[in-house]
């Protein structure tokens, strides 16, 4: 499972020792149109990440955010999840809420209110070539932002996607170590930013149904295959005007060459919709970027980039492990608890 930051969600009703040992913390009082609600925010101590908990009493939501899975479970940010780690991640976080005497459903049944899912290319010396490339990328509905020339983000109003230097981004974490570094050196990192809303389209957003390698692998692809450079190997102008002029002729050719440059400089307003979605399926269809660079560039291929869609199927969490079972409601939502 290629999932780093996580966020999980659920409604339960807290012990009189939880809460004392969530208000040994700060909290905030917050003030809606629905009422008052007191936010309490306990972060776990002795955890290789950071572990936040989050409980808000009036509508009992209880929160669990952890801001590195691998980093949690492997001790490393750098070492992927797969399906061999699922008992062993639903074990850990369980144990997160038993040591400050939280009880609450499975961890499986929880549901995902945010979740990146990510993959590593290692590229060398080139990622700052390629992230010269993703800048230069346009994608319908999505604003692409480059950040010093580290990262690329191409953002929506309710989700985002990226690219950045994973090295880069380490070096700015705190704890970090040498070995760690060294590690990250050449990685290309590919990461899509889901929250609830752009989980709108699978069967389930329970945890325990889409942390599988199978479902975040696709939920990687679906994205990064809307990326115009995706699976194509990125070429100087006189080697792309040569390839297109012997599959589609000199004229073809130097049109073509006349798209790329506009796309490149993002200077395609007033050119329909249909043209574009044409001029890109001639380039895909020819292997050939329809970004330009003065050095070749190998293509970034996902290992598993012919997964389109992702739909999780119900049953698998605590078919997988049994161990976890619903706990028995000892009392109505409505009532808090006072024992």
């Amino acid at each position: 499972m290629k999932i780093d930051t996580l966020e999980l969600q659920t409604r339960a009703i807290l012990s009189e020792e939880a809460m004392q040992i969530l208000s040994s913390k700060a909290h905030n009082t917050y003030h809606k149109e629905t009422g008052e609600y007191d936010c309490y925010k306990y972060e776990i101590q002795g955890a290789t990440c950071k572990v936040v908990v989050q409980y808000t009493v009036q509508n009992y939501k209880l929160r669990l955010h952890i801001s590195s899975l691998p980093k949690l479970i492997t001790g490393s940010s750098l070492i992927s999840l797969n399906d061999s780690h699922r008992d062993q991640v639903f074990l850990t976080l369980q144990k997160c809420l038993e040591g400050i005497k939280i009880e609450a459903d499975p961890i499986p049944e929880w549901s995902v209110r945010q979740m990146h899912t990510y993959h590593d290319f290692q590229v060398g010396d080139q990622v700052q070539d390629y992230i010269s490339v993703f800048s230069k990328a346009q994608l319908p509905r999505y604003q692409t932002i480059t950040y010093a020339g580290e990262s690329v983000s191409f953002k929506c109003d309710h989700m985002e996607h990226q690219v950045y230097d994973k090295q880069k981004k380490v070096l700015k974490e705190q704890g970090v170590t040498m070995e760690e570094v060294e590690r990250c050196q050449g990685i290309l990192r590919y990461e899509v930013r889901y929250r609830t809303l752009s989980l709108g389209n699978a069967n389930s957003r329970k945890f325990g149904e889409l942390c599988t390698d199978e479902v975040t692998g696709s939920m990687i692809a679906k994205y990064f295959n809307t990326l115009p450079m995706a699976n194509l190997t990125i070429s100087s102008a006189n080697e792309v005007q040569k390839k297109l002029t012997v599959l589609y002729g000199g004229a073809a050719a130097i049109h073509m060459m006349g798209f790329i440059d506009a796309y490149g400089r993002n200077a395609l307003d007033g050119v329909y919709s249909d043209t574009k979605g044409r001029y890109l399926r001639k380039l895909r269809k020819a292997g050939i970027s329809p970004i330009l660079e003065n050095l070749t560039l190998p293509p970034l291929i996902l290992p598993f980039a012919d997964l389109q869609t992702f739909t999780p199927v119900e049953g698998i969490a605590t078919e997988r492990c049994p161990e976890y079972r619903r706990l028995p409601r000892k009392r109505e939502m409505g009532q808090r608890d006072v024992t």
